[in-house]
């Protein structure tokens, strides 16, 4: 098969799109073909693709204005100069939409799309693995379109014999991980390295885990060295070492909250993004987490929750949510395709 996608990643959107993506590709057949079509991405980036073996084709950036019709034309453009027929488009990217997908569904067989959004859709797959799926998708997409939704089909790259923690009754808390996503676009490593710079919490150990477009690593690792207990680490290849060594996390509501639900370790969420409100409430309302609802610009606010959910571990990942994370979520949706 001959399979696209045509997905982002920046300091703005993030990189959690791109590298859920990267471990849909994994996973495919060594016998099928993969591309990936990106707006401009950075070196370390690009070379993450380069190092998986996938063919990258890079848009130039393109304005604002009429994104979605200059997408299409620059999208399809690079789609002709693949040898074969596009066997399945896959679309990650909250920029493009309906119009987008009916414009390019001639030059392609079919059509993947992921999102988090609930929005409307011309498709021939659905997936979107949050607890927060709308009660009239049925609505917003085709009648064959077949649908993948819920943790059952969360993509998650650990594989299921890596599952060594098991969700633990409430214990005191030593050990703290923070990561707030590959860009941290509101600076929230900062602000909360801050907080926990101050007595109350100095008896805790710290590791925080900088993601590849996070701009103020530099200013995270020179505040860090006023602290005792703390390590800072960039640009990890993995994750689960770090969460095995960790009782609790503190996160925005990204991709990387599956990582942490997969081994069981209890994590408070601080979103940074719109896109990332409605399943957060949702796996807060299951009491998965525990959410910070407040203006991420009250200091004062900020400090009283983590002060408050710091002082003991008084919550576990539920046994439910644990279970259904399995990492066998790839797998389902590519035998079900391909099928």
């Amino acid at each position: 098969m001959n399979i696209v996608f045509r997905v982002n990643a920046s300091s703005q959107v993030g990189s959690g799109h791109l590298y859920r993506c990267i471990q849909v590709a994994r996973s495919l057949n060594n016998k099928d073909k993969v591309y990936f079509i990106c707006e401009n991405l950075n070196k370390k980036l690009k070379d993450l693709i380069k190092i998986n073996k996938i063919k990258l084709f890079i848009l130039k950036k393109l304005p604002t204005s009429d994104y979605e019709n200059t997408d299409y034309e620059a999208t399809k453009n690079i789609i002709k100069k693949i040898k074969g027929k596009i066997n399945l488009l896959v679309i990650d990217s909250y920029l493009l939409g309906i119009k987008w997908e009916k414009k390019i569904r001639s030059s392609v067989d079919k059509i993947l799309v992921i999102d988090d959004l609930n929005r409307r859709h011309d498709c021939d797959f659905y997936l979107n693995q949050n607890l927060s799926t709308s009660k009239t998708l049925d609505k917003k997409l085709k009648k064959n379109t077949l649908k993948f939704i819920g943790l059952k089909y969360c993509i998650i790259k650990f594989r299921p014999e890596e599952k060594k923690r098991k969700v633990k009754k409430p214990y005191q808390i030593k050990k703290i991980l923070i990561f707030m996503g590959g860009s941290d676009k509101s600076n929230l490593t900062y602000k909360i390295l801050k907080i926990l710079n101050e007595n109350f919490f100095l008896k805790f150990k710290i590791k925080i885990i900088v993601g590849i477009d996070n701009k103020n690593y530099s200013l995270i690792k020179e505040f860090s060295k006023k602290r005792k207990n703390t390590k800072v680490y960039y640009n990890q290849k993995s994750l689960k070492n770090h969460i095995l060594d960790s009782d609790i996390a503190i996160s925005s509501g990204g991709t990387f909250i599956w990582e942490c639900l997969f081994f069981g370790l209890p994590t408070l969420i601080l979103n940074q993004s719109q896109n990332q409100v409605n399943n957060s409430k949702a796996l807060y309302k299951k009491k998965a987490i525990k959410l910070y609802t407040n203006k991420l610009n009250d200091f004062k606010k900020m400090k009283e929750f983590l002060k408050q959910n710091l002082i003991k571990n008084n919550f576990v990942v539920p046994t439910k949510i644990f279970n259904l994370l399995d990492s066998k979520g790839v797998s389902r949706i590519i035998e079900k395709i391909k099928s």
